[in-house]
């Protein structure tokens, strides 16, 4: 639904497209984004917001269109290149984003700019599987956040560090947690139990149900501390599916709660894809196809969810897809660390398709 305001009135255009964009109304939000666009075009912001909803609406060619309009009005505005940056990295072009990273590094100049600079550099390396540029970029992260931001804040914003949260893709979990302890040792409740919302991942991933329970009561702190809100209670609705699973070896009881926490927020490729993995495991193939057509719409450049799609073919014995999907997952991957276990897993799974003919 469409709100009648008075077109020239600036902040309300802007609180209005802000809201419908939280509550997922992408189409909605464009409207008002656009009315902005309209009145102010060369405000660097304006485009940024409208480049982001078009990405959301998987309208990359657009969203290409309005950022590099931006960096045409704001040249060598860390922010535009960023974002470009990132759609980059989004639709696999590795290439394009590695000169924008480096780019994007070399003008920061104050801590904001440094800590949003590593944070990008953090998911290229993770994208890529390197974990050595990961970790120096986290290294430099947490560096510029000690310097411009308050703890809480600090907490708030490395929490989903990619070192944290898929730190079982290298086998380093003890890092992660030790990692996570100090963060959550600079804090006070119920901000330190924010930090179970990366620990339980961690958990959870080594088959650790007790500590994964103990983070459980922790995302429930979260849920009375700042309200019921769909992304907190599908994230205790999926962690409780994840539990299930790893204590049932198999996802029959998990399947409603990845069901529920997909349709809590549909926006979601975490859970979309947990969903897709149940499906195919439950040989249910035409809905995991759409969960996985869905992901990989949206994230074409993830060379994870490439292999995702890979699992699913292969099951269906549709080998020459699986291979397909392999092979650029692993082309992505080309230059990924020996230990990184997605990589060995895609490379394990193309050589038993290949000696299968």
């Amino acid at each position: 639904m469409l709100l009648g305001i008075d077109s020239g009135d600036v902040q309300s255009l802007l609180a209005i497209a802000g809201a419908f964009r939280a509550k997922e109304e992408y189409d909605s939000a464009l409207v008002y984004y656009g009315r902005l666009g309209e009145l102010q075009p060369t405000d660097v912001e304006t485009r940024l917001n409208i480049a982001a909803t078009l990405t959301s609406l998987v309208k990359f060619d657009e969203a290409r269109e309005e950022l590099e309009q931006a960096s045409v009005a704001a040249p060598g505005e860390p922010d535009v290149l960023n974002q470009l940056a990132q759609l980059d990295m989004r639709q696999g072009l590795y290439e394009d984003a590695a000169r924008r990273v480096e780019r994007v590094l070399s003008l920061a100049r104050s801590p904001q700019e440094r800590f949003a600079a590593a944070g990008l550099e953090e998911s290229f390396y993770y994208n890529l599987g390197q974990q050595s540029g990961l970790r120096e970029a986290y290294r430099r992260r947490i560096e510029s956040a000690a310097e411009h931001l308050p703890p809480v804040a600090s907490v708030q914003s490395i929490r989903q560090s990619e070192v944290l949260v898929y730190a079982a893709d290298w086998g380093r979990e003890d890092y992660a947690l030790g990692q996570i302890d100090s963060l959550r040792a600079s804090v006070e409740e119920p901000w330190s139990s924010l930090m179970d919302v990366t620990a339980v991942r961690i958990h959870l991933d080594r088959g650790d149900i007790e500590s994964a329970r103990q983070s459980l009561v922790g995302l429930h702190t979260v849920n009375e501390a700042f309200g019921d809100a769909p992304s907190r209670t599908a994230r205790i609705t999926w962690v409780e599916g994840r539990i299930a699973e790893v204590e049932d070896g198999d996802c029959g009881r998990a399947l409603d709660n990845y069901q529920a926490a997909r349709e809590l927020v549909p926006q979601s490729s975490r859970y979309r894809i947990w969903l897709a993995r149940c499906l195919t495991t439950l040989e249910r193939w035409d809905e995991a196809q759409a969960e996985v057509n869905w992901v990989l719409e949206r994230r074409p450049g993830s060379a994870k969810l490439r292999l995702d799609a890979a699992r699913l073919y292969a099951a269906q014995g549709r080998t020459a897809d699986a291979i397909a999907e392999l092979d650029v997952a692993l082309d992505i991957w080309s230059e990924a660390d020996p230990d990184f276990r997605p990589a060995q897993e895609a490379r394990a799974l193309l050589e038993e398709l290949q000696a299968a003919g």
